[in-house]
């Protein structure tokens, strides 16, 4: 989308504001206020006028000049979680009263939701911000404790949301809505005080099924094999852990995915990985075939001239594939 600067237009306004700190605290060193032009309806092409200017001191309150079209705004103050505005319309003949903005510490989360058609999701998309070692832990306890410090919330009507009170860390964020696959990001951090801004929107598709056939059906030792599903965040290459199944026929079947990328992991019940297989799921493109076929390998493991009991791994202990075996 072409951007326009402000030297472009000629009529600016002044947006003025009060900043009433907390309890306790002085004025704040700085405050800024970003703008950006109201997108056009139904996306239109259309010049878009963004940027970025310092709140001065005015009086008992803070101002700034901003170009006099339909804006939408963010004020921050430093150190505080930002306040938004949507759709304003200053105007060149008199300041534009934003009120008093009640300044509260912590770090935020903010970002965009969208659905394949880039539009907004249902008003029903719920988002989800949980610390990355929930679904990590041994103890099912511990995950429980954890899931629960989870923050959530919901978009505007364009798809915008803001999670505010974040503690410090490492999150995954989902977004979820009704009949879409759950859209996923990580890991995102969060540092004290500070706002993370999502580069890129969430996007939530219709869902899709990935069928994964693995030959031969069963392990050398005729069970079944375990094959679990990993979602590959592109960016970071990050893995999050999605679905975990057994089938005695060597085929199954894992509903409810978003596109992307994912890997699929074949192992036996000892722990061993058998084999690694990463697919790019998008719609005529859902079916995987994982050949495990075994090669019988024999040896010796010696002391000198001496027999050696041992466990080998064949792979490496850092491997993708890793298959123990004991003389």
């Amino acid at each position: 989308m072409p951007k326009a600067s402000m030297r472009e237009r000629r009529a600016a306004a002044t947006v003025r504001c009060v900043l009433a700190q907390p309890q306790g605290e002085g004025a704040p060193a700085g405050a800024l206020v970003r703008y950006r032009s109201v997108p056009a309806p139904g996306g239109g092409d259309v010049a878009m006028i963004e940027g970025t200017v310092a709140l001065e001191p005015s009086g008992e309150g803070w101002s700034g000049v901003l170009p006099a079209l339909p804006l939408d705004l963010a004020v921050r103050a430093h150190g505080f979680v930002s306040h938004y505005f949507w759709g304003l319309e200053p105007k060149p003949q008199a300041p534009t009263d934003l009120g008093t903005l009640r300044l509260k510490r912590g770090a935020s989360v903010v970002g965009w939701v969208q659905d394949g058609d880039k539009q907004a999701p249902p008003k029903s998309c719920l988002l989800r911000l949980e610390p990355l070692s929930a679904g990590a832990t041994a103890n099912r306890a511990t995950e429980e404790r954890v899931k629960g410090t989870a923050l959530t919330t919901t978009p505007n009507e364009r798809g915008f949301f803001h999670l505010v009170g974040v503690p410090p860390g490492s999150y995954m964020l989902t977004a979820s809505a009704p009949a879409m696959a759950p859209a996923r990001f990580a890991p995102l951090t969060v540092w004290e005080n500070a706002e993370t801004e999502l580069n890129e929107p969430l996007v939530v598709h219709p869902p899709l099924a990935l069928d994964v056939t693995v030959v031969p059906a069963t392990d050398p030792w005729q069970r079944p094999w375990t094959i679990s599903l990993d979602e590959i965040q592109l960016a970071s290459r990050h893995r999050v852990p999605v679905a975990r199944g057994r089938s005695d026929t060597g085929l199954h079947r894992f509903a409810g995915l978003s596109q992307g990328s994912f890997r699929v992991s074949v192992s036996d019940d000892s722990g061993n990985r058998w084999a690694v297989h990463e697919h790019e799921l998008e719609p005529g493109s859902q079916s995987v075939l994982v050949d495990v076929t075994p090669i019988r390998v024999e040896g010796r493991v010696t002391l000198g001239k001496n027999p050696l009991k041992a466990v080998l791994t064949l792979g490496g202990l850092s491997s993708r594939l890793q298959i123990r075996a004991a003389s």
